[in-house]
């Protein structure tokens, strides 16, 4: 039996369980961010952060059908949207865009297939996306890797600077979530090399 064959026969069940499985986040602010003087109050209604990430594939056929899934790296990947808590837990995931497709408009696919984040709540992006009503991207035009000048002894010089280093450190989560997942499966890690995973 293929293994996408045995995700549909047991989908239909994991649906019917859901209600009692499923645990939503309760609409309040998390424990972590309220013991957090550098989080709190600035970040008290984020939920989340979300990032895009390429996984390799292999496409077969000409160079015409491959050029769209070219990433920016020049290998043959999809961009693939990774949606996680403070946890590091999943929240969403979107598969299947060109890796060419920009982070944006992977982004606002997801929106019109119906993600969203709670009422009042955000999660916390790069600057490859736009503020929208669910997410909160760093000032533009601003250094935001602020962690390296910190190691080597060189501080924030104004109000935006801090705010994007606190940023990049909450959204954080999600690049060590997608580097322990790429390090669990290492099919994943290679991007450089051609795989036998076929769109």
């Amino acid at each position: 039996m293929l293994p996408y064959r045995a995700i549909y026969e047991v989908l239909p069940s994991l649906l019917k369980l859901y209600k009692e499985v499923v645990r939503l986040p309760k609409n309040s602010t998390l424990e972590e961010i309220t013991n957090n003087p550098k989080q709190y109050p600035f970040f008290a209604d984020y939920i989340g952060a979300l990032n895009g990430t390429y996984l390799p594939i292999s496409v077969p056929g000409g160079y015409t059908r491959q050029a769209l899934w070219r990433g920016r790296k020049g290998g043959l990947s999809q961009n693939v949207l990774v949606v996680v808590n403070f946890q590091m837990n999943f929240l969403y995931i979107l598969a299947g865009w060109e890796g060419s497709a920009y982070d944006s408009r992977v982004l606002n696919l997801a929106r019109v297939k119906g993600f969203e984040a709670l009422p009042s709540r955000y999660y916390v992006a790069d600057a490859g996306y736009s503020n929208t009503p669910i997410t909160l991207t760093p000032y533009r035009g601003v250094r935001y890797h602020l962690y390296k000048q910190l190691q080597v002894n060189i501080r924030p010089q104004n109000a935006k600077e801090l705010y994007n280093l606190w940023h990049a450190a909450l959204r954080n989560v999600v690049e060590r979530t997608i580097g322990v997942f790429k390090h669990c499966f290492r099919y994943f890690e290679a991007s450089r090399r051609s795989l036998p995973l076929s769109i």
